[in-house]
């Protein structure tokens, strides 16, 4: 009975077996139909959404055409053109002279401060002599403990993210010298960056949610958070330092991840304290996270992130002497010095800077991304479910985050869109909605309302992202005493709505802007192999020369003439023309000098007598200045006109001759040629807050009262100490 019995089963299983194989076969020869399409839809649907997140938010960040004009970016796109050109790390005044103040001593006039755009044959003599020297540098600049040796204020980071871009263009224009793309490719860096975060939050949510509210979760931050008017805009740490904490957040938050993809958590968050060293406090919370659950893992993490802390470490303590002195906190502590009396960088008070960066009217988080604020009402829920405790080290970093930026000197942040200054905590902000996004889509009412918070948040950041250009709106508080810090708290007249309501004129301000930033013709780099050995500068005037040696006379006499020990000066240069009738430097020293002790007349005998010497010569187009400037200085100012033009006509791109032409042809009522001029001025050095105001007045003039008053503003934004300017900017307000 047995045996029948399993033969029975056997003979059944058998048949199963056939026509299981059976029906295998005919699925086989179909070409598996119904298999490989719904394969190839899962793996486009798993494809289509992050591809589409990344690429909406990076057709919105490149839709208005624009970058962000200001200083703090320019440190990071520079060192990337500097690494790329030069292979370094560090620079000095000779390799991008316009980000430094120097001081020029010019024959017949007094010592000037002055910026070098351009540098030329002239500009390697004056600097041989020790006649032009570098005395300050730009905030983006971090002296190290070399002499006029600087490195970025900003770090490592940010340069090296904007190193592949500047290299792909290099391959189509000479980006050393090509402004615009400067410009836009720093803009692109930052797109692509933060478009990527975008994706790698979607990523990182859909481990935990639906595809649909994963993608809200990186619209949020994308488009509904001020990465767009800022972080996206410039190549500022922001961009680089979120897409590493976003990339960082992924891998933490992946289930089921093998221990070392731990590894590569410490890497993307080690990464983030290179762009931006605040970022550090999330590397802390992390791995106490994964100290707690998981030690092995833990260990992984800090293996992972130890090298770039490593690298960080020893390039401050190389370049600073500290392992833990940044270039942002050496100058930053020049900056809270001038500003507060304090060189201490961590002094604001919790009480005044937390209610500014959370409900004020022109930083608050509830104001420009309140969709992002749900994210805190989400924390609650991370307590409640098991599944979601990966994200208490996100809510731990963006607290302590917060609080490290309330304590900084000016947590306000300037002259900014929004929140900048807490602007990294935006990923950690937006992966905190995933315990409550699917609760609050599944309700008619809770969807309207996250529907509605997230289009404010988007609308405010397309209204920064078009609009937002540094001047409009802070320079109507500019008779604060800190006029930064004054508009915070004015209800009545709130950031967001200040520039909905003048859109149109801010934009138009904001494109001015741009449009003088791309055009400078002043080379972002300047390489060379002779590199001209300055003279040493000890303000001491050396002992007297041989009697018998006119060079050696001569650097004398100029050594005096510096000095402002003009008589002296005088009497040196006329003993070399005494031993050497025939020398056109003694003869233009002697102008020079008579000029400075305000004896025009006998400056004018003097200067002619050089130029009739050699009238090509190398420094006629000074001369001819000088003699203009004595002649304005009698009262003259029609005879000094061809002076300056012929001047010009030696050196078009003679800046002071342009100036001194400009001015003149204004005094003259000549307003169309004077604004030409200025404009000309613009374009050759677009930071001279001087420049803005001249032209302002020409345009005045001219009857262009509301391209003036656009002038006047910009003049402003880069020198709120022009009184004068102020005076006439609220008069053709008032009217």
């Amino acid at each position: 009975m047995r045996t029948a019995a399993a033969w029975a089963a056997a003979r059944l299983a058998a048949a199963r077996l056939a026509s299981a194989h059976e029906a295998v076969t005919r699925l086989a020869a179909a070409g598996w139909a119904g298999v490989r399409p719904a394969a190839a839809r899962l793996a486009a649907t798993r494809l289509f959404l992050p591809a589409a997140v990344f690429v909406v938010c990076l057709t919105a960040y490149l839709s208005n055409g624009d970058f962000l004009p200001g200083s703090d970016q320019q440190g990071n796109m520079l060192f990337s053109i500097n690494l790329l050109k030069r292979h370094s790390l560090t620079l000095g005044p000779l390799d991008a002279p316009y980000s430094f103040t120097w001081n020029l001593q010019q024959p017949g006039e007094q010592p000037l401060r002055v910026t070098v755009e351009r540098w030329n044959s002239a500009a390697d003599e004056a600097y041989r002599d020790g006649r032009l020297q570098a005395v300050e540098h730009h905030f983006y600049l971090a002296e190290t403990t070399r002499h006029q040796v600087y490195v970025n204020t900003f770090g490592l980071g940010a340069p090296l993210f904007g190193l592949p871009v500047y290299a792909l263009l290099d391959l189509f224009v000479d980006i050393e010298n090509n402004r615009f793309w400067w410009w836009h490719g720093g803009a692109l860096t930052a797109s692509l960056l933060t478009a990527g975060a975008a994706l790698f939050l979607f990523l990182a949510a859909r481990g935990f949610v639906k595809p649909l509210p994963a993608a809200l979760v990186a619209l949020a931050f994308g488009l509904g958070s001020c990465v767009w008017p800022v972080s996206s805009q410039a190549l500022w740490q922001h961009p680089a330092s979120t897409f590493c904490l976003s990339v960082g957040a992924w891998l933490l938050l992946r289930r089921g991840a093998p221990r070392h993809t731990a590894a590569w958590c410490g890497a993307a968050l080690g990464m983030a304290v290179l762009c931006r060293p605040v970022t550090a406090v999330a590397v802390v919370c992390v791995g106490a996270y994964l100290l707690w659950t998981d030690r092995r893992r833990c260990l992984a993490y800090i293996l992972g992130g130890l090298p770039f802390l490593v690298i960080l470490a020893v390039y401050n303590g190389y370049h600073f002497g500290n392992p833990l002195d940044f270039g942002q906190t050496v100058v930053s502590k020049v900056i809270a010095l001038r500003a507060t009396g304090s060189e201490q960088l961590w002094q604001s008070a919790w009480r005044d800077s937390l209610p500014g960066l959370l409900i004020s009217p022109a930083r608050g988080l509830v104001w420009f991304s309140p969709v992002l604020a749900l994210g805190l009402a989400g924390a609650a829920a991370i307590w409640r479910e098991l599944r979601y405790r990966p994200l208490i080290p996100l809510l731990a970093s963006v607290v302590l985050m917060v609080l490290a930026a309330g304590k900084w000197f000016d947590w306000w942040g300037g002259t900014v869109w929004g929140y900048r200054t807490i602007v990294d905590t935006t990923p950690f902000l937006a992966l905190l909605l995933i315990p409550i996004i699917e609760r609050m889509l599944a309700v008619r009412a809770t969807r309207a309302v996250f529907a509605a918070l997230l289009l404010w948040s988007v609308g405010a950041q397309f209204v920064g992202a078009y609009s937002y250009n540094l001047i409009g709106w802070i320079d109507h508080w500019r008779e604060h005493d800190n006029p930064d810090y004054a508009s915070l708290w004015q209800w009545e007249r709130p950031q967001i709505g200040y520039h909905l309501a003048n859109f149109g004129q801010q934009r138009a301000l904001k494109r001015q802007l741009v449009a003088a930033h791309a055009n400078s013709a002043t080379p972002i780099l300047i390489l060379r192999e002779d590199r001209p050995r300055q003279a040493a500068a000890t303000g001491v005037a050396p002992p007297g020369p041989s009697q018998r040696d006119p060079a050696a006379m001569q650097d004398h006499a100029e050594t005096l003439l510096d000095q402002g020990r003009y008589e002296e000066a005088l009497a040196a240069f006329t003993a070399i023309i005494e031993i050497d009738p025939e020398s056109i430097l003694a003869h233009a020293g002697v102008g020079d000098a008579l000029f400075r002790m305000r004896r025009y007349e006998d400056a004018l005998a003097a200067l002619a007598h050089a130029l009739s010497l050699q009238p090509d010569l190398p420094i006629a187009g000074a001369l001819h200045r000088l003699m203009g400037r004595s002649k304005q200085e009698l009262g003259r100012p029609d005879d000094a006109l061809p002076h300056f033009q012929r001047a010009l006509e030696i050196d078009p791109d003679d800046a002071q001759a342009i100036e001194l032409l400009a001015r003149l042809q204004f005094v003259r009522e000549r307003y169309l040629e004077s604004f030409d001029l200025f404009q000309t001025l613009v374009n050759i050095d677009p930071d001279n807050a001087d420049i803005h105001a001249n032209l302002g007045a020409a345009l005045y003039h001219l009857g262009r009262v509301e391209d003036a008053i656009r002038s006047f503003e910009l003049a402003l934004s880069l020198d709120p100490a022009l009184e004068s300017v102020r005076t006439t900017l609220e008069q053709l307000r008032g009217n």
